[in-house]
């Protein structure tokens, strides 16, 4: 089985946990009535297959190396260097990602969201700006 194929069979697992794992967020969120869960879990993903992606080609040639003194078993070493290479990065990256995020993040987009001017605020700042400018 050729590496690309390894890739893919894994790349459609991940992308069907990923579905899983986004679901059980969004959920949470509803339930909680609040964005951090999904945002949790959107930088955790993007993390987890960037590092994934990373672990699978380094631990792919790695396995490589290993196995280079085993001939056709060169191949075997290879894929489990990916797996290992893959689910180390992917793991690692969640984990940093859930551990970084700020836990106040409800309160934070609120008062991103109050400094949000209103339209007439916007239409008062536009005029004012108007003025100076035709003077």
């Amino acid at each position: 089985m050729s590496p690309d194929r390894v890739w893919q069979v894994f790349q459609g697992i991940g992308l069907a946990w990923t579905a899983v794992e986004v679901g059980r967020a969004g959920s949470i969120g509803v339930r909680r009535k609040s964005v951090r869960p999904l945002a949790v879990e959107g930088v955790a993903q993007a993390g987890s297959w960037a590092a994934g992606a990373a672990g699978f080609k380094a631990g792919g040639k790695l396995g490589a190396i290993v196995g280079l003194k085993t001939g056709p078993g060169m191949l075997v070493t290879a894929a489990v260097g990916a797996c290992i290479g893959g689910l180390a990065g992917y793991v690692g990256a969640k984990r940093v990602a859930d551990a970084t995020l700020p836990v106040d993040l409800d309160r934070a987009m609120a008062r991103a969201a109050e400094q949000v001017p209103s339209r007439d605020e916007i239409r008062q700042r536009l005029e004012r700006l108007r003025r100076r400018t035709s003077d």
